[in-house]
């Protein structure tokens, strides 16, 4: 393993994915070798993360590259803040463990609370292959600051999702694909990326504080969605939490069973200009449901929010395909609903 050290000359960066090490004055790069993984992959990035973890700042960002090749995993992956991990476009890590996913945001003995866990964490590159082998989902973040995923591959997911977001600030996506799922457990929605609600343990496992944070400020642009049951979306949501500015563009959407985009509970947010083809139903934008406000609308764990009456929110040049690929499911290219709730209702669910 090569580490090499570099200092930033000039401090303004033009980047593509939200500037994150735009004010970084330093670099350590880990360069990690063929022989290296070979023989442990697991390990050896595990220990440059490790590194970065205990070392890593704002001005001074480790940079981690893993090298070409198929590699296994032997356990879950941790990345922390202020850490980027770069993979060739040929570099593939499989999964060959069976319980948890194959990386993640810190451990779960950390406490952490609204977006203050972690920042500054990219991972770019790479084909990540979870194989069929445990039901989890491939990649799990929450509690994060600028957290940014592109140019890579999730593929071959059993019941659960490619990768599941919760309370984060500042969310970039761009350039990537999410395939393959296999489903045995019919109760599960399971969409490819799931922007989530960090509610309660049942829900969302191993990152306290459940302290219904939203996510906001989410870019998902330039993704293609292939051969699954759901693309992108939410399904839950807190009374009085919103997630803020989703924005899901430009992204194409292929043979997808039930739902293609799915937004629940969301304001101030764009859906625009992705290409939907054979999907069940292209676009669900759900504003407080009354249908289902007792199975997916949460009373809030602390002080509720205000309750915001116009989603102000756009969707727009959307191209979009549908067919009748389940039962289960409405055939529809694009489905709007706001809910109207009475007093008693609102009082029950601690509506206000």
């Amino acid at each position: 393993m090569k580490k090499v050290i570099s200092f930033v000359t000039a401090v303004l960066m033009t980047l593509s994915f939200a500037c994150l090490d735009a004010y970084a004055s330093g670099y350590v790069d880990i360069v990690i070798t063929q022989e290296e993984m070979t023989a442990d992959a697991y390990t050896v990035i595990e220990n440059a993360l490790k590194e970065a973890k205990n070392n890593a700042t704002e001005n001074l960002i480790y940079r981690i590259y893993v090298p070409s090749r198929t590699y296994t995993l032997s356990s879950c992956l941790h990345i922390y803040s202020n850490a980027q991990l770069y993979l060739n476009a040929d570099t593939t890590l499989k999964k060959g463990f069976e319980s948890g996913n194959m990386i993640k945001a810190g451990v779960k003995s950390e406490y952490t609370s609204a977006y203050s866990g972690y920042e500054n964490i990219v991972i770019d590159g790479g084909i990540w292959d979870a194989d069929y082998v445990s039901k989890a989902c491939g990649m799990r973040f929450a509690h994060c600051t600028n957290l940014t995923i592109s140019n890579l591959t999730i593929t071959n997911i059993i019941d659960s999702h490619h990768m599941e977001v919760a309370a984060v600030d500042g969310l970039y996506i761009t350039n990537c694909t999410f395939s393959n799922l296999k489903r045995t457990d019919t109760s599960s929605t399971n969409e490819a990326l799931q922007i989530d609600i960090i509610h309660e343990y049942e829900h969302f496992p191993d990152y306290y504080y459940y302290d219904d944070t939203p996510c906001k400020n989410v870019y998902v642009s330039g993704c293609t969605f292939t051969d699954l049951y759901s693309g992108v979306g939410t399904r839950s949501g807190v009374t009085g939490s919103y997630f803020d500015n989703i924005n899901i563009t430009n992204n194409t959407f292929n043979n997808i069973t039930e739902r293609a985009v799915t937004c629940f509970n969301y304001i101030n947010s764009n859906i625009s200009n992705n290409t939907i083809y054979n999907a069940t139903a292209g676009i669900i934008f759900e504003y407080l449901p009354m249908s289902s406000i007792s199975s997916r609308m949460f009373t809030a764990n602390g002080t509720q929010g205000d309750i915001i009456q116009k989603a102000s929110s756009k969707i727009s040049g959307n191209i979009i395909t549908v067919n009748q690929l389940t039962t289960s499911g409405q055939c529809c290219g694009i489905y709007a609903y706001g809910g109207v709730i009475d007093s008693s209702e609102a009082t029950k669910y601690g509506v206000t």
